[in-house]
């Protein structure tokens, strides 16, 4: 490697400080990306989804093991009415990609919760789990 006349040393075709200087921008870029999502809640909506998921593959346990669980701790239709919607909707997903029987019940629960129920936060959390489970089926 050599230096030219101002002592800048090249690397390629780009000079050591203009590679710096790209650095330098993406890595401001990154940080205000970042503050902008949090400052607008984008982080908390991330943490809002790991926890959906989370939960979700819970549910997806508890009516898995219902036939071997007895009560009080086996999953049945009638303990939905007595989630919270986002845990509701938790169940709705895990019956959805499950194809059980209580799905449409699930749902119809969910709905009467009022518009908590009908949160489309909560409404494409659903989505996004079930639509990334049947991705890529005919």
């Amino acid at each position: 490697m050599r230096a030219d006349r101002t002592g800048v040393v090249a690397t390629g075709t780009l000079k050591r400080s203009e590679i710096s200087l790209a650095s330098l921008e993406r890595r401001i870029a990154d940080l205000e990306a970042f503050y902008a999502l949090e400052s607008s809640g984008g982080r908390s909506g991330e943490l809002t989804r790991k926890a959906f998921v989370s939960g979700f593959l819970k549910a997806m346990a508890h009516v898995r093991r219902a036939p071997i669980d007895r009560p009080p701790w086996g999953y049945e239709a009638s303990k939905l009415h007595d989630l919270s919607p986002f845990n509701l909707a938790q169940y709705v997903a895990a019956l959805t990609v499950q194809e059980h029987p209580d799905e449409e019940e699930a749902r119809k629960i969910l709905k009467s919760k009022g518009s908590k129920g009908e949160d489309p936060g909560l409404l494409g959390l659903i989505d996004v789990v079930v639509g990334h489970r049947f991705r890529g089926r005919p």
